[in-house]
């Protein structure tokens, strides 16, 4: 093989893979913030989370490589019909290529849909492993609390703070642009949680902006006039609500909320090892797949089609904690 072609070679193995991490990037930004990095690289110093997130993080390289290779593929064909349309006269080329597209273009459009849909999922999978450590950490600490009779602790307690800390973690990849029923009951944890939420995004500063962010929550949720009125109507799902297209200051509170009743959590103490099992219902915004993809079902007033994801992660238990406090 000459120096030439060896040259080729690694230049387009170069290209390809900037093109991969390219797609990486571009499908996983959207989805993280500052704070989900650092869960991740906290969860990341344990090895079992490592070993417990390595075949998502490795099955959403795969399908960017699919989306990349996709892309490059139709570019070369676009760039080979045109050569030869140049070999043909006007009237024949117009016509083939009319055709051509007419028969392609169902086919492509719904594989390039269901790329992206398995794109988006794969990234929820990532995001509902951190999800799952850090109910699964909420639960580890308060069930020994529970198991102690503290005073205060109890097991709905520790559902909820579980359920919020997963909450918090799948808020980025829950689509929030709907409207949600500001009236209905909320647990204190979420309540706290909401308020801190849009309490960073406030320009004013206070010694508590928690307490003027919790009203401000409710008037968020009536700030969208169309969602008031069609709320819970299906026809009201379209892509571009569910892919989120008002200001993160309204659709951020609303991610939570949205994320908190889109989540189970089930707290578990089996054989001395405390954990949690997380199922994450999350919803398929693409056109042209939503059968292929998930079910058909209704969630918070919201119909649409779900794919569940479920994940399980455990520490070793720690013991009961003293029922008396200190004196």
């Amino acid at each position: 093989m000459k120096a030439s072609d060896v040259t080729r070679v690694f230049a387009t193995l170069w290209v390809h893979l900037l093109g991969v991490t390219a797609v990486v990037l571009a499908t996983t930004l959207p989805f993280i913030d500052a704070s989900i990095v650092q869960g991740y690289a906290l969860a990341m110093e344990y090895p079992e989370f490592r070993t417990f997130s390595a075949r998502d993080i490795l099955l959403h390289i795969g399908l960017s490589a699919g989306i990349w290779a996709l892309t490059y593929l139709t570019f070369t064909l676009i760039r080979k019909r045109a050569r030869q349309r140049k070999l043909r006269t006007v009237k024949v080329s117009r016509g083939s290529a009319m055709t051509e597209t007419l028969v392609i273009l169902p086919a492509w459009m719904m594989l390039s849909m269901g790329i992206m849909q398995l794109s988006i999922t794969s990234i929820a999978g990532v995001l509902t492993n951190l999800a799952t450590f850090q109910a699964a950490r909420a639960a580890w600490v308060w069930s020994g609390e529970v198991q102690g009779n503290r005073l205060g602790a109890s097991y709905s307690l520790m559902l909820t703070k579980a359920r919020v800390a997963a909450a918090m973690s799948l808020a980025p990849v829950a689509p929030g642009d709907y409207l949600h029923d500001p009236y209905f009951l909320l647990s204190d944890t979420l309540k706290s949680a909401r308020a801190g939420m849009l309490a960073q995004q406030l320009p004013m500063l206070s010694s508590d902006q928690g307490a003027i962010a919790e009203p401000l929550v409710y008037i968020l949720e009536l700030e969208d006039l169309q969602g008031v009125i069609r709320y819970g109507d299906k026809k009201h799902l379209q892509l571009a609500r569910s892919l989120d297209s008002t200001s993160f200051r309204l659709r951020s509170v609303r991610k939570l909320t949205w994320a908190y009743h889109a989540t189970t959590v089930i707290p578990a103490t089996v054989l001395g090892r405390s954990g949690a099992v997380v199922v994450y219902q999350h919803q398929i915004a693409m056109p042209l797949v939503p059968e292929i993809f998930g079910e058909q079902r209704n969630v918070m007033g919201r119909a649409g089609y779900y794919l569940p994801i479920i994940r399980e992660f455990d520490f070793p238990a720690q013991l009961p904690a003293n029922p008396s406090f200190p004196r």
